[in-house]
């Protein structure tokens, strides 16, 4: 079961960042709960913000677009600091 506190808190910050767009295209607010998800997964199993940055990468890459070049390694930093 997934905190609903750390997964509201996740979301807040994936939609702040926004990588692809669709918040600001005006999608539900809840747009990237799959993603949010998969991240609460690896925040589980208490990675370095670079690892939780290089799998975050490997599965934004196979949701959108692999070629993206966000910035996966401050966007960990960020979710990190919510443990």
């Amino acid at each position: 079961m997934i905190d609903q506190i750390l997964f509201d808190k996740v979301i807040e910050v994936l939609n702040k960042y926004d990588f692809e767009g669709l918040i600001k295209c005006g999608c539900p607010k809840d747009e990237y709960s799959p993603e949010a998800k998969y991240i609460i997964n690896l925040l589980d199993k208490n990675k370095t913000y670079k690892e939780l940055s290089d799998e975050i990468k490997l599965f934004w890459g196979q949701m959108f677009n692999p070629e993206s070049d966000h910035n996966f390694d401050l966007l960990a930093k960020d979710l990190l600091i919510l443990l």
